[in-house]
């Protein structure tokens, strides 16, 4: 029996930009993604069984388990004639816009990778994760990376960044497809000199932006009223990520603890907890 275990990070977009829009429905996008210091811990055990399994802690029943389909693709794929087992302890919030899905299956290729001496190339574990997931070839990223397209072009930010932020996730659902669907506006992209640039200065407040904000406040009444909220309770920029609800705020100067206690009082059943980019 063989076992291999890691982390999967969650990200957070400083930068989405929507550039435009594919014949195929999908979005162009531009985006400057770093991961944070919350993980899931994903763990794969291989035995004789031939079966695959996939379980999560706490347990819950995802809509489209992109874990289970890429073992599965793997075992074809490549001949993996052993059972794989998947055990996901999950940390990062559901349909957050942090990459919790993405970063767990991210880790499941590098895990059977691993695992199995199968020696891919970063190109060929892009190319097998984009075929479950947008974020996935980014996901597969350490660090930072300007992503672009659908979120095929991964430009990996050689930059480090060491900023605290207050990540708020209120807990309610999203429609990402909804959301798309109702873009109407699009920007123009930034050079890459630019960001780099901005990053090495470090001035970070210049590139956050997302342009599916306007379009989520409009959507979700309730996420316009606790992003009000959070901008009333701290003066450093605040930001969505991905297409919501997560509210990130970029830690420049301290928040004071009662502010964020009393944030929390009215909100007992938001995450709300400090993280670290990394």
């Amino acid at each position: 029996m063989k076992k291999t275990e890691s982390k999967a990070y969650a990200k957070i977009n400083l930068m989405l930009r929507v550039i435009g829009k594919r014949l195929s429905g999908y979005h162009n996008l531009q985006m400057v993604n770093f991961k944070i210091d919350l993980s899931d811990t994903v763990r794969l055990i291989a035995d004789d069984t031939g079966s695959v399994r996939v379980d999560f802690y706490p347990e819950f029943e995802p809509e489209n388990n992109i874990v289970e389909k890429i073992i599965l693709d793997f075992k074809e794929r490549f001949g993996i004639r052993e059972g794989i087992t998947a055990e996901i302890k999950k940390q990062i919030p559901l349909a957050s816009g942090m990459g919790g899905g993405s970063a767990d299956a991210a880790a499941v290729i590098h895990l059977l990778d691993e695992m199995f001496d199968l020696n891919l190339s970063m190109e060929d574990k892009r190319t097998l994760g984009l075929k479950y997931g947008a974020d996935i070839p980014y996901m597969l990223t350490e660090g930072g990376a300007i992503v672009e397209g659908i979120g095929e072009q991964v430009v990996p930010i050689s930059e480090q960044l060491t900023k605290e932020v207050l990540i708020v996730n209120p807990g309610f659902p999203v429609s990402t497809k909804d959301i798309f669907q109702s873009v109407t506006d699009y920007s123009l992209p930034l050079k890459h000199s630019y960001i780099y640039e901005v990053l090495k200065e470090g001035n970070i407040e210049a590139l956050i932006r997302n342009d599916l904000t306007k379009v989520v406040k409009k959507m979700y009444p309730d996420f316009a009223i606790v992003l009000n909220d959070l901008k009333k309770m701290t003066d450093n920029p605040v930001f969505m990520t991905g297409s919501g609800p997560t509210l990130v705020v970029l830690i420049n100067k301290e928040i004071p603890e009662p502010k964020v206690k009393e944030f929390k009082n009215t909100y007992p059943a938001f995450y709300v907890q400090k993280h670290r980019i990394i």
